[in-house]
């Protein structure tokens, strides 16, 4: 079993996902270049898509946008934001 050490994306992770991603590359080879699992981009792919697409219809990832989705969710009590779900 690979024992994986667990770590939060950086904003430099995340511009790199945004240029790999912009670039077409598959999620699986972009989670082998940032060094984490392919879990972790398709959690984070959502944080940072934009209203906009590409030609071909896939959605726009935005390093900035996915960053502060994160920093807004950090600033909250994880209890807070289940709880604001549930209204």
């Amino acid at each position: 079993a690979v024992v994986r050490e667990y770590r939060y994306l950086t904003h430099d992770d995340r511009l790199l996902i945004e240029k790999l991603y912009a670039r077409g590359i598959a999620p699986s080879d972009i989670a082998s270049v940032v060094g984490v699992s392919l879990a972790t981009i398709y959690r984070e792919l959502p944080r940072g898509y934009t209203d906009e697409r590409f030609p071909g219809g896939r959605k726009v990832y935005s390093a900035v946008k996915a960053q502060q989705t994160v920093d807004q969710n950090m600033a909250v009590p994880r209890r807070m934001q289940r709880k604001g779900q549930n209204e």
